[in-house]
């Protein structure tokens, strides 16, 4: 059965309304066709989720097609429904595990031969591995994905190819930036940005403008950023991309704290966690909560910071967001020293230095794993 790919429609209603009549569809479908092609659709249900940023809800549905996948041996059925649980598991901040299952997608893809598909992997892996962040493995796999891409996939469509390809020029500038490699950083997304415009990728040049915003926060031009951010969230509210959303208006918030406006930061960070809550963000909310914390500390209202540092530690403990957890305590030490609670205070010192001495310990572990593999 062909795969079909949904076309993204600015008009919201539309959409949904379309999304609606998709999933009915879908739905009865279920029930005049065999049993051996219930797999596809549960794997465009789980899709039509994910897409409502309804992540639980879509892996159920991909779980379900994994299973019929592997009953039938539909090996490209079975290749979707992983990248579909590893897209959700990631978008809810379980990184280990999106990995786990798109390295079983690279495996499938692979075995049957398709490129399309293993580009689409490697550059899932280099989302994955920068939120980690092991950025060296990011940026091979969105090197990979490239590779791909520019050697085999010209034979398809040029716009298709010229698409994919501005994703991965985008992809590849954040893991520069990242790096510290800011001038690397900004050649990509300006390239990734001229083809963007080119087809009128509004998704696409929100993503630029966002990310050449990181840049310019980091050279702390703040007026530039601010500019970018707006700009960049102004498309995303036409396209109803709630966790882009979010993710802007928490970028606004910690900037508008670092320009001393703390009114406007207040506003902003509100509305991010929001819709963080609502869409299981859990590390972006985890985030935005000690970012929270930091604001009001500023403002002097250490008592309204004190529940979102206590809500940040305790969804990254849940979560394994070691740096959450470590930001957290440090706040959570502040507070303590300004309420004269010093023993609270040390001993919030020390369970953020034994998080810094766990993160560094992580971190070198995995370097040497790496020597190993590579030589």
């Amino acid at each position: 059965m062909n795969r079909k790919f949904l076309l993204i429609i600015i008009l919201v209603p539309v959409f949904c309304l379309a999304q609606s009549t998709k999933q009915d569809s879908l739905l009865n479908l279920l029930e005049t066709k065999p049993k051996s092609e219930h797999a596809f659709l549960y794997n465009e249900l789980a899709s039509l989720k994910s897409r409502e940023e309804k992540f639980k809800e879509s892996t159920e549905l991909a779980h379900k097609a994994l299973s019929l996948a592997k009953e039938f041996k539909n090996f490209e059925e079975e290749y979707y429904a992983l990248i579909n649980i590893a897209f959700n598991h990631q978008n809810i901040g379980q990184i280990d595990n999106s990995i786990y299952y798109a390295k079983e997608a690279l495996q499938i893809a692979t075995q049957i031969g398709k490129p399309a598909l293993m580009a689409r992997v490697y550059n899932h892996l280099g989302i994955a591995y920068s939120k980690i962040p092991i950025f060296d493995k990011a940026l091979s796999s969105y090197l990979a994905s490239l590779k791909i891409v520019e050697d085999t996939l010209p034979n398809t469509s040029w716009e298709k190819n010229q698409s994919y390809k501005s994703l991965l020029l985008n992809n590849i500038g954040t893991i520069y930036s990242s790096m510290g490699q800011k001038e690397k950083a900004l050649d990509y997304f300006n390239k990734a940005l001229e083809i963007r415009r080119q087809q009128n990728d509004l998704n696409g040049i929100a993503s630029c403008l966002q990310n050449i915003g990181v840049i310019y926060e980091k050279n702390e031009d703040y007026d530039s950023t601010l500019l970018l951010y707006n700009e960049a969230l102004e498309i995303r509210k036409t396209l109803n991309r709630q966790s882009y959303i979010a993710e802007l208006l928490m970028n606004i918030g910690i900037v508008s704290i670092r320009t001393k406006q703390y009114d406007l930061s207040e506003i902003k960070l509100k509305e991010a966690i929001e819709i963080f809550r609502k869409t299981e963000s859990k590390r972006f909310l985890s985030y935005s909560y000690f970012q929270m914390a930091d604001l009001y500390m500023k403002m002097n209202k250490p008592e309204v910071a004190y529940p979102f540092i206590i809500e940040s530690i305790k969804i990254s403990e849940l979560y394994g967001y070691k740096k959450n957890e470590r930001n957290a305590y440090i706040i959570l030490s502040d507070y303590y020293a300004l309420k004269k609670n010093y023993q609270k205070a040390w001993e919030s010192q020390q369970k953020q230095i034994a998080l810094t001495d766990s993160i560094f310990n992580s971190d070198m572990t995995t370097k040497v794993a790496e020597m190993q593999t590579k030589y």
